[in-house]
């Protein structure tokens, strides 16, 4: 792949929200967090990132999930494969956006498990990716390179061949040479299981105390 200034005009958001939350043992992304919940958190970064175009796509827990959706008046998708990995949700989310809005050349992928992602950094990944010209762009932290990650139009056809449990991170690492990194020492930080979700909020009291 060779991409001399990979250029984004219309760029969409894409929320991961479809998985079984095995971990948690309950819809995870409903919890409280901040006077809203976890999924409303992702949802309001997304708005408040200057991008129009926000999808959210759903799965094991979607009748919930899509009813915020629908109240915070953003497009949602079902993936009825979500036991499938992340892979295919990544997959759907694509899909459903090259055809709701036919002229997006650009993704970028955010888990809705990350609570401290704002909108602010993805604003900056949209613009450092812009700045820079490179064919994506993701965040930083524990030594590796992640979510949120923003995906240029050239790379849609790898995105369509991930499968399992690869999800943006794979594909991140497939170009190391073609990347830039946006550091985002808080994305360490992920909601998977009862005392991840504990720590947050007792972090959170410590903060407010």
């Amino acid at each position: 792949m060779k991409v001399n200034h990979a250029v984004i005009s219309n760029c969409c958001i894409i929320i991961l929200a479809a998985g079984g939350a095995s971990r948690m043992g309950e819809p995870k992304l409903l919890l409280p967090f901040r006077g809203s919940s976890l999924l409303e958190n992702a949802i309001n970064a997304a708005k408040d990132s200057g991008m129009a175009n926000i999808l959210l796509v759903s799965g094991r827990w979607h009748e919930s999930i899509e009813k915020i959706a629908a109240r915070k008046e953003i497009v949602s998708v079902t993936n009825e494969n979500w036991k499938n990995g992340i892979s295919s949700s990544i997959r759907k989310g694509l899909n459903h956006a090259l055809s709701t809005w036919p002229g997006t050349d650009g993704v970028l992928y955010m888990v809705a498990d990350q609570p401290f992602v704002t909108g602010q950094l993805l604003a900056e990944i949209k613009d450092a990716q812009a700045s820079s010209g490179l064919p994506a762009v993701g965040s930083g932290y524990g030594g590796t390179v992640g979510t949120p990650a923003i995906f240029h139009q050239s790379l849609f056809e790898e995105i369509q061949h991930l499968s399992g449990d690869h999800g943006a991170r794979k594909i991140l690492q497939n170009h190391k040479d073609q990347i830039g990194i946006v550091p985002f020492t808080a994305g360490e930080t992920d909601i998977d299981t009862p005392a991840d979700y504990v720590a947050l909020v007792n972090a959170g009291k410590k903060k407010s105390s």
